[in-house]
């Protein structure tokens, strides 16, 4: 297979190459057309990290060993690019940025059974094992065009942590026994979250044998606007019962053809902000060993006391409740700025 690499980005931390490729793959303007970039077959059993180190040896992008600053970074001790790579991307014509926003660490990929594989660092991953992935809509953009990022990382987080994903989902019942009680609506939601934690705690020792959390599963679900269940079922290794009460947490729901679609509008529904809200909190490290601390809590009744007043809950107002919630740790009481709403009597 043919594949081209292109470097976006120029150099950052333990990484050096010419100040001419540097100026023009630096530029917050350029395009894929415009990026510096190489083109050459590989065997569809080559890893991408392989791919990667021969791109840049052709392109002289060299890696290496961090080591005093008295020296230029180019007399450093040299590694291999696969091994210093923190993330890639993939083209993708019909996005603003090309692509180069969706970027991944591990790649999810099948198995023998068809099922999905979480985990896997993406540059250890064959080529033609990413060609399916993609094929198979696991992979957004074109495997065949690859970016290089020539910089370190800088506090990516690489995956969220069972054990605090269940403290999140416990507060999260804990807010709705709560504030539901009073609510005829959350009292609808809250059956819809039962069953669907019930599931997700179900699932955990088979996700983990394929290194996979509920947020793995969560980032599967939203590469598609309408699943087919049998489908569904396939990748996540769960029954149809399963699916059924995991879907809706997930932000999908049953069409009159019994298809299951994602809502139509900008923000998830009531269900999936409340899987959203606890997966953020594990990443951020809301999610302590005690699922009654009162920060945590917190926002899930902010979450919860947005959807109520018809706020617009996206994702980025999920994180900032969170990570104002995780203030509440090092300002002070969280009794000093609790949640201005109450359920109505």
């Amino acid at each position: 297979m043919r594949v081209e690499v292109a470097v976006s980005g120029a150099p950052f931390g333990a990484w050096s190459c010419s100040p001419e490729l540097a100026a023009k793959a630096g530029s917050p303007d350029a395009r894929w057309l415009d990026l510096p970039r190489v083109s050459f077959e590989v065997d569809p059993a080559t890893t991408l990290g392989d791919v990667l180190n021969q791109a840049a040896a052709m392109l002289g992008i060299t890696a290496h060993v961090w080591e005093s600053e008295e020296r230029p970074v180019s007399e450093w001790p040299l590694r291999p690019v696969s091994e210093a790579v923190h993330e890639v991307a993939f083209f993708h014509a019909d996005t603003v940025y090309e692509g180069r926003e969706a970027r991944l660490i591990t790649a999810p990929i099948l198995n023998k059974e068809g099922q999905v594989l979480w985990g896997r660092r993406i540059t250890t991953v064959p080529m033609g094992t990413l060609e399916v992935a993609a094929q198979n809509g696991l992979i957004e953009g074109d495997p065949h065009k690859i970016y290089l990022f020539p910089s370190d990382p800088a506090g990516a987080f690489d995956y969220i942590n069972w054990d605090q994903i269940e403290v999140a989902i416990e507060a999260a019942v804990s807010a709705l026994a709560t504030i539901g009680v009073a609510v005829e609506g959350l009292r609808a939601l809250a059956l819809v979250w039962k069953a669907g934690k019930r599931t997700i705690l179900g699932l955990r020792e088979r996700l983990q044998k394929r290194d996979g959390t509920i947020g793995d599963v969560q980032v599967l679900a939203d590469t598609r606007e309408v699943w087919d269940i049998q489908e569904f079922c396939k990748f996540v290794g769960c029954s149809t019962s399963e699916a059924e009460t995991l879907l809706p947490v997930l932000g999908l729901s049953r069409d009159s053809e019994g298809r299951w679609v994602r809502s139509k509008d900008d923000g998830p529904t009531r269900a999936n902000a409340l899987l959203i809200t606890a997966l953020y909190a594990a990443k951020f490290g809301l999610a302590w060993d005690d699922p009654e601390n009162s920060s945590l809590t917190g926002a899930f009744t902010d979450v919860l006391a947005a959807l109520e007043a018809g706020e617009q809950v996206t994702h980025e107002r999920i994180i900032q409740i969170v990570q104002d919630r995780m203030g509440d740790n090092v300002l002070g009481d969280d009794d000093e700025r609790d949640s201005s709403w109450e359920a109505p009597l």
